[in-house]
């Protein structure tokens, strides 16, 4: 194990170890602002070029400009610079670390910073605000957005609006942190609250790791 994967493993034990709790994983995160982004891209980490490149897919280029999106769990703002590099210009952070939005405030990538934690709870977000939603590396061990968040997710962007969601499969097998995500994801497809575009597996979301990256659209 090199120096830059040992800092990163060292990095994401203080942001979604055991037993880490929300409070501790932000004071963690607030300490790792910095050198965030720096971290993850020595390793690999990928999941926002992802997340971009399913968004794009959707949403044409003669659209972009026009289309509001909500990044979920923006951080340090990796989602907003490739979006702008694709074309969007109108997008809003939402993250719960003021100290990781104030790095992207720094190359003012955002139109709006909301500084909010997601749940399944209705956030001070009016209902139908967005077209598009992203959410890249939010679905931690601990201490990070739960799976139950899709509903509020739903809530805020309009019918026809899609929603970009990925998670590492490591995480959903049974006895996984996030086992039940998918099983939620369906059940919603069931109650016709959205309808599955896309279902992919990106390889090495970081590291060695895969991870299932999704497009839903809202109905």
């Amino acid at each position: 194990m090199d120096e830059s994967e040992a800092t990163l493993r060292t990095q994401v034990k203080a942001v979604a170890g055991e037993n880490v709790s929300v409070k501790k994983s932000q004071e963690s995160y607030a300490q790792w602002a910095e050198s965030y982004e720096e971290v993850l891209l020595k390793n690999g980490y990928s999941s926002h070029i992802a997340v971009c490149k399913k968004l794009c897919g959707v949403v044409p280029p003669e659209k972009r400009s026009s289309t509001r999106v909500l990044d979920v769990g923006a951080g340090t703002g990796l989602v907003a610079r490739q979006l702008l590099e694709d074309g969007f210009i109108n997008i809003d952070a939402l993250d719960p670390s003021q100290a990781m939005l104030d790095q992207a405030k720094n190359d003012n990538l955002y139109k709006q910073y909301i500084v909010e934690y997601i749940s399944a709870s209705p956030l001070g977000v009016p209902a139908n605000s967005y077209d598009a939603l992203t959410g890249s590396g939010i679905f931690g061990e601990n201490a990070h957005v739960p799976g139950d968040a899709i509903i509020e997710m739903i809530r805020l962007v309009k019918p026809g609006g899609v929603i970009v969601l990925i998670c590492r499969c490591n995480m959903m097998v049974p006895g996984g942190t996030h086992e039940k995500l998918e099983p939620l994801m369906n059940k919603l497809v069931h109650e016709k609250k959205w309808e599955l575009v896309s279902r992919e597996t990106w390889e090495k979301y970081y590291m060695t790791s895969d991870a299932i990256v999704w497009c839903y659209r809202v109905l």
